[in-house]
């Protein structure tokens, strides 16, 4: 078991190379299961009849796709482009693939059934959502123990999941609490359970732009390794700035077993917007942004306007740039300041001496 940590959700490169994963012959013929964070589990049912139907036309694709984006977990309203153009590909994956060969996909995410909601439900279902991780992870429990019985070698599988759900942040201490969903799947795997980093980046990139410089002077080849005995691993770990304690207390051999260097930063992007994802839909979907609150509620008026003009899967830089920039202007502040001072500080010394 593989627990991939995928970037910011709308970031589309990400999902390129989870494609090229799932398509190679050695994961067709050696794993061949995907669990995501992505997707309700009640929409499994509907997920799995998809992908055995034969024949369907791209309209047809396009428009199972959208039913099942349209009926997504936790948030109200979601359309990156990511993972519709992810399962739009793999229908198109296992056409080309014998029954018994095909991709099998699982969804994992605690499930909600949208359709006449009232604001109190769904408060109800968020507040049901404490053991998020927890839920997601016995999902993928129990799906591969079902896989186990049913076959005489031990089933393998790719978990995808956002950010801190494919941390672990226990340093294997049985007194720490269990938050994340990996740190419930090593508990039940052990050993044959890892975790892997994708190059990130969060406000910053990791370790102050080290990392990012070192790999540009290999000229950015791809690159995947073990943490442990490379001086990556030996990183104080900063990826959650949320929780600093865990920065001192653990590096990054500590919370992943490895690191995948795949697109760097200037050629990553996100990409919202999935071709007709409102048409027909605008109302349900203003109805559920209500739910939510009168913010969410404009966003989307915003979000059905883009539709209307055609923004559709438009490519935007990772906001990192203008991060980047802020910080930029900050240092130079910083120095500015201090340049400022030491002149004052030199003048006044200066007047003092020729006095």
């Amino acid at each position: 078991m593989v627990v991939l940590c995928e970037r910011i959700h709308p970031e589309a490169t990400q999902w390129d190379f989870i494609y090229e994963v799932v398509r190679d012959q050695r994961f067709i013929d050696r794993v061949g299961h995907v669990f995501t964070e992505y997707g309700q589990v009640e929409m499994q049912a509907y997920l799995d009849s998809f992908m055995a139907t034969d024949g369907l036309a791209a309209s047809e694709v396009h428009e199972r796709v959208v039913h099942i984006m349209r009926h997504w977990a936790v948030w109200a309203v979601w359309n990156n482009t990511n993972v519709y153009t992810y399962l739009t590909r793999l229908y198109e994956l296992n056409q080309s693939l014998p029954a018994a060969k095909r991709i099998q996909h699982h969804f994992t995410d605690v499930s909600v059934n949208w359709p006449g909601l009232t604001k109190e439900e769904y408060w109800a279902y968020q507040r049901s959502l404490w053991n998020r991780d927890e839920q997601m992870a016995r999902r993928v429990i129990e799906e591969m123990g079902r896989l186990a019985e049913s076959t005489s070698i031990p089933p393998k599988c790719l978990v995808v999941m956002n950010y801190r759900h494919a941390f672990d942040l226990t340093g294997r201490l049985p007194e720490v609490q269990r938050q994340n969903t990996y740190e419930y799947l090593k508990d039940a795997f052990g050993d044959r359970a890892a975790n892997v980093l994708l190059n990130y980046w969060l406000f910053v990139p990791i370790a102050g732009g080290v990392w990012d410089s070192a790999f540009e002077e290999t000229g950015n080849r791809l690159a995947g390794f073990d943490f442990k005995n490379s001086p990556f691993g030996e990183n104080p770990f900063d990826l959650f700035p949320f929780r600093p304690k865990v920065k001192g207390r653990l590096k990054y051999r500590d919370v992943f077993t490895g690191f995948v260097y795949v697109h760097p930063l200037e050629d990553q992007y996100q990409q919202y917007g999935v071709p007709g994802y409102f048409e027909g839909f605008e109302e349900e979907a203003r109805r559920r942004a209500g739910l939510v609150s009168e913010d969410y509620q404009r966003k989307m008026e915003i979000l059905i306007d883009w539709e209307k003009r055609g923004h559709v899967a438009v490519k935007q830089e990772l906001p990192i740039r203008p991060i980047e920039s802020v910080l930029e202007l900050f240092l130079l502040g910083v120095t500015a300041v201090g340049l400022l001072i030491g002149v004052g500080v030199f003048a006044l010394g200066r007047r003092r001496g020729n006095r």
